[in-house]
């Protein structure tokens, strides 16, 4: 072989110059890479006197991987024996890991970075070698960042499942945009445990905390953050709504006809999109000779006067959702207008929608006010979801926090590639 070619081989397997590559075996499912190491310090660890070579002993270890294949190296070490003091001793081997004696410190670097980019520990194993017992080995040895305060603050609950119970919460910079740390739940309890951690300076310095319509977060935020505006995510409120609203159609439904409840149970969707969403579709069906939406959704409202106005009162609020007011008195005079109508309009699912958003109506106002939004948390919660599946759940709160944290409590990682060094 080449002297360019073992070059790479050291460099793609992370084994160091000064050892010796005496020959590459295929086993099929993986590669084993026999080395020596050159005679380097043979100095007695206690006397000082120079050993003799006394004998050798194999020893075998996973690398990184070469070719996507999954790759062994087979040290060749030398055993030493001080002719004045009679201790034996096996030379330095820099390839082995502190962490494990079958894993090379290459091999561990790589799987903590496949642990940060939501690869789990079976895939890992599948992938480069090592059993998953060691990749959770690496995963508990890996530091997790510290909790801190960010200057916009987002929190969200989180379905957990594990031995801590089903509900959890976590946090998120919302201008990085990372996981700041995940909570075991969402008690008024854990929340103020949880915020007691900090000084008066860094609980001073949040700025903004936008949370859903959930009281536990914002009456932690009145306890906690002197300083911080407390935003009410306009998903949420949007949400809040649109289930009231589909709460009474799935009512009127029950109580309907055959022919008129899956006419009804059909035209949900319909029902709560957006007049100029729907006008917009329409006008393309009628380019292509279809019949228009709207005439089904007038039909079906004209079967129910209480669908009507509950009908009315979602579009109302999407009016004034989407509407740019001029100043913030005009947006708190419409929805104080809207919220009026709404307790007032005899159903009871919109009367509660309408009470629950005036709970909240100053959080709520300074949310479309600033136009800020939980979207980064949302996200997060989206992925922390895919990371779930991927892994089958977890059953252990503390195992979970410390992979979230180390998936999403650093910056992400560039996806730029690497030049490679010439050899040449």
């Amino acid at each position: 072989m080449r002297g360019d070619g073992v070059n790479s081989i050291k460099h793609l397997a992370g084994i160091p110059r000064f050892y010796a590559i005496e020959r590459i075996e295929n086993q099929g499912c993986a590669s084993v890479i026999h080395i020596s190491r050159k005679p380097r310090d043979r100095t007695c660890p206690t006397c000082g006197g120079r050993g003799n070579v006394h004998g050798h002993e194999k020893r075998s270890m996973f690398c990184a991987p070469i070719g996507g294949m999954p790759t062994a190296v087979r040290i060749r070490q030398r055993r030493y024996r001080c002719p004045m003091c009679k201790r034996t001793w096996l030379e330095a081997d820099e390839l082995k890991s502190p962490l494990s004696s079958h894993m090379t410190n290459d091999l561990v670097t790589l799987i903590g970075v496949e642990l940060m980019r939501r690869q789990s520990a079976r895939s890992i194993s599948r992938r480069f070698g090592p059993s998953k017992d060691m990749a959770c080995k690496v995963l508990d040895a890996m530091a997790v960042p510290e909790p801190y305060l960010p200057r916009v603050l987002r929190v969200d609950e989180l379905e957990a499942d594990t031995d801590a119970g089903k509900t959890g919460a976590y946090a998120v910079d919302g201008e990085r945009g990372v996981l700041v740390d995940v909570l075991r739940d969402r008690r008024p309890e854990t929340l103020d445990a949880w915020f007691s951690r900090f000084s008066e300076g860094e609980l001073g310095s949040v700025d903004c905390l936008c949370c859903d319509m959930r009281w536990g977060f914002v009456n932690a935020a009145e306890r906690w953050l002197p300083c911080a505006e407390v935003r009410v995510d306009r998903f949420h409120v949007v949400r809040c709504v649109t289930k009231a609203f589909d709460k009474v159609r799935a009512r009127l439904q029950r109580e309907a006809c055959i022919s008129v409840k899956q006419d009804l149970k059909g035209a949900r969707k319909l029902f709560l999109m957006r007049k100029p969403r729907l006008e917009d579709l329409d006008a393309k069906r009628i380019e292509s000779g279809k019949e228009p939406l709207a005439c089904r959704v007038e039909y079906l409202l004209g079967t129910s006067e209480e669908l009507a106005k509950a009908y009315a009162r979602l579009q109302a609020f999407y009016v004034w959702a989407d509407t740019d007011f001029a100043n913030g008195r005009e947006m708190k005079k419409a929805l104080g207008d809207w919220i009026s109508q709404a307790q007032n309009c005899g159903i009871k699912e919109i009367a509660m929608a309408a009470g629950s958003i005036k709970e909240a109506e100053e959080h709520v106002l300074n949310a479309y006010r600033t136009g800020k939004t939980n979207a980064y948390a949302e996200n997060d919660n989206r992925k922390i979801k895919d990371m779930k599946r991927r892994a089958c759940g977890f059953a252990n709160f503390e195992n979970m926090r410390r992979r979230l944290l180390l998936a999403f409590g650093y910056p992400p990682m560039s996806k730029e590639g690497v030049a490679l060094p010439n050899y040449n």
